[in-house]
């Protein structure tokens, strides 16, 4: 085979591949999956592989991470039942859904730049596939800066610090 059809060959290829796995916009990333199902990303720049790093934690995870974001706005009981008022009520005493927003709105640009792009992946993500999205868990929809630093908050500070359970 000449190089020139070996060359066709092997770009065409490519450019199958990156269409099954990313939309259009992300070509000037990729997401390499490892055996052991570690997304490894590579971007030209930070907005890039913020997105790229949402897109592929909503891939691995999308229902538990979009479970997770619920629980940290404080609203599980309201979408998915009484078994999450407990949580609920532990999350708005210790005011995190305000703490989050306030954190967006002191973010520094390119900090914040990295959350909004890696929430934009989430949220692409879910859009493009929502037969792989849970359905109850779809009311998070669109996953928001302010859930993504409540989330960080909840498990650093009010699971690992500051417990109920210690």
């Amino acid at each position: 085979m000449s190089y020139m059809r070996r060359t066709a060959a092997a770009s065409i290829l490519f450019i199958a591949l990156t269409a099954c796995s990313l939309p259009a916009r992300a070509s000037a990333q990729e997401i390499l999956w490892d055996a052991y199902g570690v997304p490894h990303i590579r971007g030209e720049t930070l907005e890039e592989v913020s997105w790229a790093f949402g897109w592929a934690q909503a891939q691995s995870h999308g229902s538990l991470l979009l479970r997770l974001y619920g629980q940290a706005r404080g609203r599980a009981a309201e979408y998915w039942g009484a078994q999450f008022v407990d949580s609920d009520r532990w999350v708005r005493v210790n005011g995190i859904p305000e703490r989050a927003r306030a954190w967006v709105e002191q973010a520094d640009p390119e900090e914040r730049t990295v959350i909004e792009w890696f929430v934009a992946g989430i949220n692409e993500y879910a859009e493009q596939h929502p037969d792989l999205i849970d359905p109850a868990m779809r009311v998070i929809l669109p996953v928001t800066p302010e859930d993504v630093l409540a989330h960080a908050q909840r498990v650093v500070h009010f699971t690992f610090v500051a417990s109920p359970e210690l």
